[in-house]
């Protein structure tokens, strides 16, 4: 079993996210191993060492992270001492080195981070080029155990540069043989992607998909705990491939709709103009914010009232008096226009009704219009977006990004 002990008041109270968990379970994930049991605590050393002590009993690998500052809260160190019941010990070669760090900014150490150098009987210290806190490696009895700093700049080299080697090194053989596939969805929701799936079961033995919905996005994951070479898995795998082609955008965890848009369509060399009402910028916002952007998005404008649109953009006047401007015919229009107007590959329109105010009952708040103009076509898309006016723009902004995606897909 692999637990993980992340040490803190400031993550029980909910002060900070403990964001080193999530790193933590996917680096080991990516590796073959899997963390069993996470467990929080705060900073009171015995429950610190009764913690410890219970995980000892059960756990052949231990990582903490947190309580190893200069402070008198940070008490990791002793804690495990006392656990295991060992002395602490000084290591004058890694006091020299915290020395050093602070001389190299020029100032003086402080004599309580002397308390730094302190560790385990048996402890190999792990070097932190980030800060003055080392964490540590401990064999006991068999049980494994790395403390981490619990800056996540500071745990991070640690754990790919020290932990996974040693892990790798040491017990190999606890590697799960897990292999898996992600799949980002954009534009369903996670019942309409589980309906597309439901002819993949009964699944065979040791095949699982897991379901999550994220702010922007369903992730699918298809799972084997058979190992890399199970060819029932990639059978699974060509299964989903084929019902989800149309609306998975990325098999990455760090790809997000904006990269992928940006991406193709440095690949295909397209550019794209954004006409928006209701997002207000937001949807073009989060094109620019992509590395590469330039190459891609040409023109970018909000036309929030309709002298704007009517002005600006060209859209006649009549469309709006007889249709509204929140409307498939206006929004039809804008793309169209933008799209006259820049000589873009691909423009698209966003026009709505964020609320809190302004909704009717034809029309109420949430009602949202795209428009999406190419060479060829000029297409719309309506959602009812229900929530506040921020969660609106946001969804509208995903669901415009949604709309280029699939756009992009049948363009060469």
């Amino acid at each position: 079993m692999i637990t993980g002990i992340f040490i803190g008041n400031e993550l029980c109270d909910g002060r900070v996210v403990n964001t080193n968990q999530q790193t933590i379970a996917k680096v080991l994930y990516d590796h073959g191993f899997y963390l069993d049991q996470s467990l929080i605590v705060g900073d009171k050393l015995d429950r610190l060492v009764d913690t410890v002590r219970e995980t000892l009993q059960k756990s052949k690998i231990i990582i903490t992270t947190g309580g190893l500052g200069p402070t008198e809260d940070d008490r990791t160190t002793v804690a495990i001492a006392k656990a295991c019941n060992l002395d602490l010990v000084r290591d004058e070669r890694v006091l020299e080195g915290i020395r050093a760090y602070f001389e190299q900014t020029h100032r003086v150490m402080p004599e309580e981070n002397a308390k730094q150098a302190d560790f385990p009987v048996g402890a190999t210290a792990i070097r932190n080029p980030r800060g003055t806190a080392p964490g540590f490696y401990l064999d006991y009895e068999g049980v494994h155990i790395f403390a981490c700093p619990g800056v996540p700049d500071e745990m991070e080299p640690m754990l790919e540069e020290m932990i996974i080697p040693t892990l790798l090194a040491k017990v190999a053989d606890l590697r799960e043989g897990y292999v898996s596939k992600l799949y980002n969805c954009t534009g369903v929701g996670e019942s309409h992607c589980a309906q597309r799936l439901k002819d993949c079961y009964p699944l065979p033995e040791g095949i699982s998909i897991g379901f999550q919905a994220k702010p922007n996005l369903i992730q699918i994951r298809v799972q084997s705990m058979l190992g890399k070479s199970d060819t029932v898995f990639d059978e699974i795998c060509k299964m989903v491939d084929s019902r989800l082609k149309d609306i998975c955008f990325s098999h990455d965890d760090f790809d997000s709709l904006e990269d992928v848009v940006i991406k193709q369509c440095q690949e295909k060399g397209l550019t794209i103009a954004c006409a928006e009402s209701c997002t207000g910028g937001l949807l073009s916002s989060r094109l620019i914010s992509i590395a590469g952007a330039s190459d891609v998005c040409h023109v970018n404008v909000v036309t929030y009232s309709d002298d704007a649109k009517c002005d600006w953009l060209g859209v006649d006047k009549a469309i709006i008096e007889d249709y509204g401007a929140v409307s498939s015919e206006t929004v039809e229009e804008m793309a169209r226009c933008l799209r006259a107007k820049t000589d873009v590959d691909i423009a698209i329109s966003v026009s709505g009704i964020a609320g809190p105010s302004g909704g009717t009952e034809d029309k109420p708040v949430g009602t949202v219009y795209f428009g999406v103009a190419t060479k060829a076509e000029t297409t719309t898309h309506h959602r009812l977006l229900l929530g506040s006016r921020e969660f609106v723009q946001k969804k509208a902004s995903q669901y415009a990004l949604h709309c280029l995606f699939q756009v992009i897909q049948l363009m060469r």
